[in-house]
């Protein structure tokens, strides 16, 4: 993953384009990774993410390479990841 592809993902997930000057383990709150149950009847699933809380909602897909194309998707098309729920 090259540099700006990663920091889409942590504006994806936390809302900011960087992270603290401590990295990660600054971050507060630490991300929580949840992995929700992935259905072949909704099979266009997307992860999701509470940028006010760090929460990242994977669904558990069946291979690698179909969660790197999802995660890659809500980089490009939805960056800001905030979620109600």
């Amino acid at each position: 993953m090259d540099v700006e592809t990663q920091r889409a993902f942590v504006r994806f997930l936390t809302g900011c384009p960087r992270l603290p000057a401590g990295q990660l383990a600054s971050l507060r709150p630490p991300i929580t990774v949840v992995r929700v149950p992935w259905s072949p009847t909704n099979p266009n699933a997307l992860p999701l993410a509470s940028t006010c809380t760090n929460y990242l909602k994977l669904p558990d897909y069946p291979a690698k390479e179909l969660m790197r194309e999802r995660i890659y998707y809500c980089i490009r098309e939805c960056p800001h990841g905030f979620q109600l729920s």
